[in-house]
């Protein structure tokens, strides 16, 4: 009795190797593709700050933030930290909630909360402002050399 056994064509097996290849790469580039825009979804807030005019006031002392929005998406900055990199002391402020656009600029006053407390001249300060969406950027300053 003979046996006839035959294997899959050589042309068979050539389609479903490629076919194995191409399903693959698919896949790959979905699971990619996807965390790719993850990522860039959360690249949507951006804030940077620009400048910080320290400003003497009469019943208390307060620090002109100018943050811009650099992501695509609208941010509202609630929190501005600033610390004395001499002491290291951190002083709350506060802060009226501003809301800024992407591209756009706003001047937040952060008001010092420390009772009798004044930023000192010619001073390092490092300002942390955050958003409502957990975003944080900090920047060094350093206090005039006069209080006006």
């Amino acid at each position: 009795m003979k046996l006839d056994k035959r294997g899959v064509s050589p042309v068979i097996a050539t389609l479903l190797l490629v076919a194995i290849a191409v399903a693959a790469a698919v896949l790959t580039y979905g699971w990619v593709s996807g965390m790719f825009s993850t990522l860039s979804g959360q690249a949507q807030t951006q804030i940077k700050i620009e400048s910080a005019k320290f400003v003497a006031g009469t019943a208390q002392d307060y620090i002109n933030v100018t943050i811009r929005n650099t992501g695509s998406a609208t941010v509202t900055v609630d929190l501005i930290k600033v610390k004395n990199t001499n002491t290291g002391v951190v002083w709350d402020t506060s802060v009226k909630s501003a809301s800024i656009d992407p591209s756009a600029s706003s001047v937040v006053p952060a008001y010092i909360l420390t009772p009798g407390t004044q930023w000192e001249i010619s001073t390092s300060y490092t300002i942390v402002a955050s958003t409502t969406s957990g975003v944080s950027v900090e920047q060094a300053f350093k206090s005039p050399s006069t209080r006006s």
